[in-house]
């Protein structure tokens, strides 16, 4: 069919394009084909053969991936601890051992990490002892003399099965308040009398497992534990940590009471100065080591070892002469000393014409006041205290005190141990040719001389005292075997090793330089300190006694931790109010617990609220503040003594700021340097 529209141009174009195809195509016309193809082509091979390639090109990656970290993994793993290898106990008797047991102690961990409050991290290092489930153990910590011993076949697993094979002791062991803090185990009991802090002679954790899993004894069956506590504590009890409620339950062990006495069904309370006097004489099995010297905290260890070095110096050369009173007696209170000192040989001497009129006479200088009645007599009164009593005229009186009641009346008092106490008025008047006689002023200088002598033997005690405080700092430790009175009656005999000794510190300026004096007494406390951890022995206090040290024999039924304890209320009950904790920053703290430490009284305790703070104006407490973040917070004591707590309606809340410890308190020796103790 003809087109409607004839378009002849459109015509000549489609033939003349027919007309110039070529039915022949020349060699080359594949060959451009094929070049302008080749690209395709090589995309449509890859497209398919990828389809097999990438999956196994992916599994070569994984397989090569894992090999990388696997290396890495094994490059930077710590090496595993050394608790394979049998420890050796120092020399000494060790009981012996039934089984064949590797202690395995435990490193203390060089991190810690933020725990929830219900989960404690106790960095308090402890020993592990492998044996047979069948035969028992027989095992005593050769440092500190406890020991364990379990029965054969007397363990069974969660589902009370009889246990067989090898099984694991695990004994760790709280002997100071740095293993305390370091455990975050609560130091408080209450019963129906209320609430008591534990002042703790040492505390012991027992646990035994199997491929990790804990184990526990068979009905009827018990282990025994001989303890020996830190310190001669005064009506102590065993106490048994109920871990799941956070609480301790008093266990009325015999052993604590007098042979053959049955313990009472509540623990004895003891008063705050007997917990503080058993914390600070203590228990001194430890005789070969000094102990770590503590001052107040207002005084300056400085003072102390520039008197005890110039004291050591005049001893030494022989410029003081050492008092046998203070060699004998050194740890005697001043009053005491004082008293014991104060024996002269005074003697009643009357006038030849007028016997009425005396006056007393040492004839041992040991009054010097009595100078200040030269010239004087006195006259005794008629309505005198045992008036029909006379004076003898043959007795040598030991002490005499005389005081001024009003003008020249005076009250005076003469004792010896043959007539005892004899008192009475007497008058004070002029001897005759005494024109300057003044009742008043006489009296005056009698309380004047008298005060110089008590405050002479005072800074002689005093120096005296730094003196034997400070010389452990530079004795060779032989010398730590001795007691303070041995030492003394050691340093009289040895005058040339003496003076050789203290004449070398003279030197050195250490009398005089306060810079040196006390980087000499921090580097002495930090050796002590060291001293003791290497021992694994608590850090004791200063001062030494003889007590004989005790040993409980405890038969248990149930492993865990148990705690040696007297409990005690402060002297003062004491205020508690709320707080809150923030650290410098402004960021809140969430407690978890609340302790508190008196370094100089030894007592550590935690609060029974974490939200409430103990308010005792006027001692230094340090308070330890342990976060629910698992951090450890400081509050020193110089601030909490500054501190001034509200307790009214209006505001109950008290905001206190306190220091972020955690770095410097990871494991019981890092708490010990800390707080200096």
């Amino acid at each position: 069919m003809d087109n409607l529209d004839k378009n002849n141009d459109l015509e000549n174009l489609f033939r003349k394009g027919l007309q110039d195809l070529n039915p022949a195509p020349d060699a080359d016309t594949w060959t451009e084909i094929a070049a302008r193809q080749k690209p395709r082509n090589a995309w449509l091979k890859i497209r398919h053969y990828s389809l097999y390639i990438a999956p196994a090109a992916l599994l070569l990656a994984i397989a090569a991936g894992w090999w990388y970290f696997n290396q890495t993994l094994a490059a930077t793993r710590p090496a595993p601890a050394p608790g394979l290898q049998q420890t050796r106990p120092p020399a000494g008797p060790v009981a012996a051992l039934k089984n064949p047991v590797v202690v395995l102690p435990i490193p203390e961990p060089a991190t810690r990490t933020a725990t929830p409050a219900s989960t404690r991290l106790n960095t308090v290092p402890a020993a592990t002892v492998r044996f047979q489930a069948e035969t028992g153990l027989e095992y005593q910590n050769p440092v500190t003399g406890t020991s364990v011993r379990i029965p054969a076949n007397a363990l069974v697993d969660a589902q009370g099965r009889p246990v067989r094979g090898e099984a694991e002791l695990l004994l760790r062991e709280y002997r100071s308040i740095a293993d305390f803090l370091a455990s975050g185990i609560p130091m408080h009991y209450a019963d129906a009398r209320g609430a008591f802090f534990f002042n703790s002679g040492g505390m012991f954790e027992v646990r035994v497992r199997q491929n990790g899993a804990q184990l526990s004894l068979a009905p009827g069956q018990t282990y025994n534990v001989t303890f020996s506590p830190t310190g001669q504590l005064t009506d102590a009890s065993l106490y048994y940590f109920d871990e799941q409620r956070g609480t301790w339950t008093y266990r009325p062990d015999a052993a604590f009471g007098k042979q053959g006495a049955a313990m009472p069904a509540q623990p004895l309370v003891v008063a705050e100065p007997v917990a503080v006097s058993n914390n600070r004489s203590g228990a001194d099995r430890f005789d070969c080591l000094p102990a770590l010297p503590e001052l107040e905290t207002e005084e300056n260890p400085a003072s102390w070892v520039k008197d005890g070095v110039r004291m050591g110096y005049d001893l030494a050369r022989g410029k003081t002469e050492m008092p046998v009173w203070f060699r004998k007696r050194p740890h005697m209170t001043n009053e005491n000393l004082l008293n014991s000192l104060e024996r002269g040989l005074i003697r009643i001497v009357r006038n030849r014409d007028l016997g009425e009129l005396f006056f007393p006479e040492d004839l041992n200088n040991v009054f010097t006041e009595l100078k200040a009645f030269k010239d004087c007599y006195f006259i005794r009164s008629a309505d005198s205290v045992e008036q029909k009593k006379e004076i003898p005229a043959d007795v040598y009186w030991d002490r005499i005190s005389i005081r001024q009641e009003l003008g020249n009346q005076c009250f005076i008092s003469l004792y010896s141990e043959k007539e005892g106490l004899l008192q009475f008025y007497a008058t004070l008047t002029a001897s005759i040719g005494n024109k300057q006689f003044d009742a008043n002023q006489v009296l005056a200088d009698y309380r004047l001389i008298r005060g110089k002598r008590e405050r002479d033997f005072e800074q002689l005690l005093t120096a005296l005292r730094r003196f034997l405080f400070v010389a452990p700092m530079f004795q060779a430790e032989a010398e730590w075997c001795m007691s303070d009175d041995e030492w003394l009656a050691y340093f009289e005999e040895q005058k040339p090793l003496m003076t050789k000794r203290y004449s070398e510190l003279v030197q050195s300026s250490l009398h005089t330089d306060n810079a040196l004096a006390l980087s000499a007494w921090e580097k002495w406390r930090s050796q002590v300190r060291e001293k003791y951890f290497d021992r694994g022995i608590p850090v004791r206090a200063w001062g030494r006694n003889n007590q004989t040290n005790l040993e409980y024999a405890l038969q248990l039924t149930s492993f865990g931790i148990y705690n040696c304890d007297q409990i005690f209320r402060l002297g003062r009950e004491p205020d508690y109010v709320y707080a809150a904790y923030q650290t410098a920053g402004g960021d809140r703290i969430e407690a978890a617990s609340v302790s508190v430490l008196e370094r100089q009284s030894r007592l550590y305790f935690t609060l029974p609220a974490p939200d409430k703070i103990i308010r005792v104006p006027g001692r230094g407490l340090d308070i330890v503040i342990t976060g629910r973040d698992g951090r450890y917070y400081h509050l020193p004591a110089a601030e909490y003594r500054r501190m001034s707590m509200t307790m009214d309606g209006r505001q109950r809340s008290n905001t206190i700021t306190v220091k972020d410890i955690t770095d410097q308190t990871r494991t019981p020796r890092d708490w010990a340097t800390y707080l200096d103790m």
